[in-house]
């Protein structure tokens, strides 16, 4: 086997990479760009990332270490995803191992494996025609649920009251067999139709969608309550009839479960969720659904910007001016500047949304470097609050100013 070393990028605040030996025995093809691996560096154990394999190092062969462990079979990240990175790295002047960290879940940063987002369910295997003998009525009810749908995690059936030993005997007349998969988003029971658009909302959906499949920054600035999120939904239907997918970056303060519901209703299609009130293996499973294309819109907080979207058609921050898009420890960046990148490079529209524009995105849209939409008036019967002059002359202030 001739002589060659992995290069690998490791989360330490250190502005290279690192070669190893591989694991004895692997051939290099083995070897892909995107991968993970574990590595003894110092005195910690640290998953790293593959970048690629040459046929010489400048550090002694018998100063090199072999990697102790190949965990991926294939790329987690696709070459996109690593030039974005290197551009983060280089822009940021952060080391490239520590910016790939962002690009996967914690559970992968601890050396998990893809299928641990997995979760048991039943498959039904024969016909829903089939009339068992079955005995008891909650055995008979259990495969009526079948009948209706071929697959249902085995958590919902607990939630309903069946049991392990009800399963297994449906399992046993070959009706049903167990299986692990990635779970599946809900999908709502109805979908709420589309609202009608007044003349600047219908211009604003417009002008963004002759401009889908090419990159354009887009900056729209809506008075509060004139109908952005409509905006945004319209725009999410119109990419996802492309067969692509929709990233929604929204304020950390501004997900709330009526945000996520209003999505989830509106289409008939899985949407995934990424933000920090989820648990390690709840943000697996989402990056997941994103990545291997199985929720076609994906609504996060700042580090969702990272994620792999192999059908990427649109992206939205709403709110783009608050400062909860700024990570402001650790690697220092900007989730509305690195979007942009993403949207250039992915040759899709960015939409920022805001009634208070950031001062940056105000100058480009009024300098013509991105388009700019207005929403000047509330949409439908809503009402502007109403305001009164009060003079505070001689008055004591404690807040504010004057």
């Amino acid at each position: 086997m001739s002589f060659y070393v992995v290069d690998v990028a490791l989360p330490v605040p250190l502005l290279r990479t690192f070669d190893y030996l591989p694991v004895e025995g692997d051939a290099r093809e083995n070897y892909q760009p995107g991968q993970r691996v574990r590595a003894d560096f110092g005195r910690q154990l640290l998953t790293g990332i593959v970048l690629g394999t040459r046929d010489s190092s400048e550090v002694p062969t018998n100063k090199l270490k072999p990697l102790l462990a190949r965990l991926d079979d294939a790329p987690l990240l696709a070459p996109r995803d690593l030039s974005l990175a290197r551009w983060m790295s280089d822009y940021y002047h952060h080391s490239l191992g520590d910016v790939l960290e962002h690009w996967i879940p914690t559970m992968l940063r601890r050396g998990a494996g893809l299928n641990e987002a997995d979760e048991s369910g039943w498959q039904r295997i024969a016909s829903p025609n089939t009339e068992p003998a079955l005995k008891g009525s909650k055995q008979l009810a259990l495969w009526q649920q079948f009948q209706r749908q071929e697959y249902i995690a085995h958590r919902f059936l607990t939630a309903q009251g069946f049991s392990l030993a009800q399963c297994r005997k449906l399992a046993e007349l070959g009706l049903i067999e167990e299986q692990t998969r990635l779970p599946v988003p809900a999908l709502p029971e109805s979908v709420r139709p589309a609202l009608q658009l007044n003349d600047e909302q219908a211009s604003a959906v417009k002008k963004v969608s002759d401009v889908l499949g090419k990159f354009k920054a887009c900056l729209l600035e809506g008075v509060t309550g004139s109908g952005k999120t409509e905006v945004y939904l319209q725009l999410i239907d119109k990419v996802i009839k492309q067969g692509k997918q929709a990233l929604l970056l929204v304020p950390e303060i501004g997900l709330t479960p009526q945000t996520v519901r209003r999505f989830q209703e509106r289409f008939n299609v899985p949407v995934a969720l990424l933000h920090s009130g989820l648990n390690d293996r709840e943000r697996l499973q989402g990056w997941r659904q994103a990545r291997e294309g199985q929720a076609r819109i994906l609504i996060g907080t700042r580090s969702a910007v990272f994620t792999p979207l192999p059908d990427l058609g649109l992206i939205i921050l709403d709110e783009e001016h608050d400062g909860s898009f700024k990570q402001q420890d650790g690697l220092r960046y900007s989730a509305r500047d690195f979007a942009l990148v993403r949207a250039h490079q992915a040759q899709v529209p960015v939409l920022l949304g805001s009634a208070t524009p950031s001062l940056e995105s105000l100058h480009n849209a009024l300098t013509g470097k991105y388009l700019h939409l207005k929403l000047t008036r509330r949409a439908g019967n809503a009402r502007p609050p109403g305001m009164k002059l009060h003079s505070i002359l001689h008055q004591p202030l404690v807040h504010g100013f004057a």
